[in-house]
């Protein structure tokens, strides 16, 4: 029986403004999304929750999601949680971007990079965008499922200033990448390594 845990979540916020003078954070969209951390149990199950730890009631498993998933490099016989968000405006989407266990392990102490490096090579190391949106907001695991990009580097604020305009986008989440991941026994936990930064006059919950 696998214990439930909560998804890492930010804590510290910051202005657009402040985006110009940052370096050196993986920086990814915060999608207009229902939180999922998704459990692949050793019996081939596959189970979404949500971030307080309850079924999705609006989500249901379809064949074109359970494909999606099981392209995933995941070793078959064994418990994977993955976190990540049921999208919104574009219905049967789900975009990833943590591994919290993996083969069994729960990966207390690794860095964001690491885990994210891990996720990649879960995903295929996918290169292409998806093309649903029109947007490029995410990159493209299988038909349903996407990878959140790292979007970080120079012209960070331009970048800002283009997804700010994307309906289905609340902002960004910045994160350490030597962040390291800390045991998720409260709703709040992990917030040190995250920074997010919403749009102006967003009233959004992350």
């Amino acid at each position: 029986m696998f214990r439930p845990l909560f998804p890492p979540r930010p804590e510290g916020s910051l202005p657009p403004e402040s985006l110009s003078g940052l370096r050196g954070h993986i920086v990814q969209p915060k999608y207009d999304d229902i939180r999922a951390v998704i459990y692949f149990l050793p019996d081939s199950g596959i189970t979404l929750l949500s971030r307080q730890r309850e079924p999705i009631a609006s989500f249901r498993m379809t064949d074109r999601m359970r494909a999606s998933f099981e392209r995933l490099k995941l070793p078959r016989g064994e418990f994977h949680v993955l976190d990540g968000g049921l999208l919104r405006r574009w219905r049967d989407r789900v975009v990833l971007w943590d591994v919290l266990v993996y083969r069994g392990n729960h990966l207390l102490g690794t860095t964001y990079r690491q885990r994210y490096e891990l996720l990649k090579k879960i995903a295929g190391n996918p290169v292409k965008w998806e093309g649903d949106t029109g947007h490029r907001i995410a990159l493209r695991i299988a038909e349903t499922l996407w990878l959140a990009p790292d979007l970080g580097g120079s012209g960070l604020h331009e970048t800002f200033a283009r997804f700010r305009e994307i309906e289905g986008i609340e902002g960004f989440v910045l994160k350490d990448p030597n962040g390291r991941l800390e045991r998720g026994i409260r709703e709040r936990n992990n917030g040190t390594w995250q920074i997010r930064v919403r749009k102006p006059s967003a009233n959004y919950f992350f």
